[in-house]
This record gives C-alpha cells, structure tokens and sequence, in this order.
C-alpha cells in the first residue's frame, strides 16, 4: 500500500528526466543502467526511448516540440541545446549531457561503423565497404575529415551544451569520467542532480551489473575486441592509433573544437 500510495503521489507530481548526448557516448550503456530496475523503483519513472535522431534534419527538431510522455526518463536523446530548450516539458524536470573527447568520438565511430553497427541504412552499408577496403589510416582520415563536413552537425551538437551550465536543472558531465576510477561518484554526482536517492551500496551493486568486464563477457577494461560493441572501455584510445598526420589532419579541421569543450588548454598536444 505505501508503495502504490508513492507512486500515486510521484505521478501527480509530473516530472521528467533527460539524457542527452550525442552518438558515441555510451548513450546505451548509460540507458542500460537507468532501465535497471532498482533505479526504476527509485525513480517510479519509466524508460522512454525516442525513435528519432533529432541532430539531423530540420522535420526532427519540429516534431521536439511535441513533448515527450510525462514521468519518463527519456534516454537518450540525441538532441543540441538550442533544441532542448525548446522541447515542452513538466514543471519539475531535469536533464544531464554527457560528452566526450572527439578524439576517442573518431576512434569509437571507425570501429564501430567497420565491425559492430548494425547495418540499418545505405549509408553505414557504404562506409563499411570502404573501410574493409581501406587502410586504418585512410579510414581514421574519412571520419576525421567527417567532423567538417559529414558528421559536422554531430559535433556542433556537442559543441551547443557547455554553455548550459548557468541552467541549474542542467548538468554536464564527461563520459570518461563516468568509466574512470572515480565512476562511483561520478554517478552519484548524477543521481544527486537528478533528485534521486539512494543508498550507495545499492548504486554500486547497479554499476557492477553493467560495468565492462561483465557486458563484454570477462574482458577487463584495456582489453581489446575491435569487433564487439564493447570495444575496450577507456579514455583517451584516440593516442594508441593518431599519428603525427592525424594530429595534424586532426587540428586543421577542428580547430579550437578541444579547447572549447575543455579537453585541451592549447594546439600543443
């Protein structure tokens, strides 16, 4: 009875949650773990997933501005800022970006498109064929080279969020930050923003169950499966693979991209 009573109470109270990104920042694995459901009774919230990547095209970003079901987490969404804010919402809402390094974002996106993606349009069809064709140099310099030109809306999305931090029902946070030594409280950091309570033995038992050794089967984290969606589970890979020419490449078509989103302080990396 006090269970229904809560939920009862926590409905009428309508209240929303948002987790936003872009593609490539563990956007599923996080989702993952909100679908949980020990944070499902914390949070008597359910699991909303939109079927649409508002980034790209100007018929996505209209239909944001129906809304989304109330009392749901909807994760994640691919959405920029500027189209966040004009997204109909409860009263009570918060929401909570996560981003990552471009570098890794370059390094992820080649993997993934030429091993692991599911092949659900022409176009990933096509960038496959050509990176198992392809030298890993020249398949690195097409997604470098995407950030000007082909995927250049993904990383103005990315580029959209940090000033938000003056919203305070808005947090930013890194993605390497939610898989370094420290993701415990990384997450809490989350949960607290997100007004949701619980115990950290409880949050710590979550992270485990979704943690990268048990997802990928065993693996530790370092340990590499170039062809499984759970890649490696680590921060700053784009080293083990950028050469001098990457670099180069890398700092001519992004510009002041690192330094903006706080990754660099300067060009001389």
């Amino acid at each position: 009875m006090i269970n229904i009573l809560k939920r009862k109470l926590k409905k009428n109270d309508d209240r929303n949650l948002y987790h936003c990104c872009i593609q490539k920042s563990g956007s599923q694995w996080i989702k993952k773990i909100f679908s949980d459901p020990r944070l499902q009774e914390k949070t008597c919230l359910k699991i909303y997933t939109p079927d649409k990547d508002f980034i790209l095209g100007k018929k996505n970003r209209e239909e944001l501005k129906k809304g989304f079901p109330l009392n749901t987490i909807v994760s994640p969404l691919y959405v920029r800022y500027e189209d966040f804010l004009s997204i109909p919402k409860p009263g009570h809402y918060k929401a909570f970006f996560v981003m990552r390094d471009p570098r890794d974002l370059v390094i992820s996106r080649y993997f993934s498109i030429r091993y692991s993606h599911n092949l659900i349009n022409e176009s990933i069809k096509k960038e496959r064929i050509f990176l198992n064709n392809a030298s890993m140099e020249e398949g690195l310099n097409y997604f470098i080279e995407a950030i000007e030109n082909k995927h250049a809306e993904l990383y103005s999305a990315l580029l959209s969020w940090p000033g938000s931090i003056d919203n305070p029902r808005i947090m930013i946070c890194k993605f390497e930050d939610l898989i370094g030594t420290d993701r415990l409280e990384s997450f809490k950091r989350i949960f607290d923003h997100c007004e949701i309570s619980i115990p950290g033995s409880t949050l710590k038992r979550i992270l485990e169950k979704y943690s990268f050794e048990e997802l990928s089967q065993g693996r530790k984290q370092g340990e590499a499966d170039p062809k499984s969606h759970y890649r490696k589970g680590i921060a700053g890979d784009w080293q083990n693979y950028f050469d001098d020419n990457h670099k180069k490449l890398f700092k001519r078509v992004a510009g002041n991209l690192l330094i903006e989103l706080g990754y660099e302080k300067n060009d001389d990396w």
